[in-house]
């Protein structure tokens, strides 16, 4: 199953949730709104030995490790959208 959000029902759905929270009537069609989006991301890399080879375990694959995070950046704005796959 795939599910499509875009903008304006990302939007939609924030400017509902905001109404519940806050019982008010809030119209964000009104204000000047930006949706920025940041991730973090595992910056996996190959496991060493001292010697600087690559650890591999029993069945001859690289072993990783996470040695951090990696920050990116999105704007959302009219032309985006969030793609949902779901599998059973």
């Amino acid at each position: 199953m795939e599910i499509k959000f875009t903008y304006h029902d990302l939007m939609q759905a924030i400017e509902d949730r905001l109404n519940v929270t806050f019982d008010g009537a809030i119209d964000l069609d009104d204000c000047e709104t930006y949706l920025h989006v940041e991730i973090s991301e595992p910056d996996r890399q190959p496991k060493k030995h001292k010697n600087g080879r690559v650890m591999k375990n029993e069945h001859g694959h690289p072993i990783f490790e996470t040695v951090g995070y990696k920050q990116h950046s999105l704007s959302f704005n009219d032309d985006s959208y969030i793609l949902i796959d779901i599998y059973k």
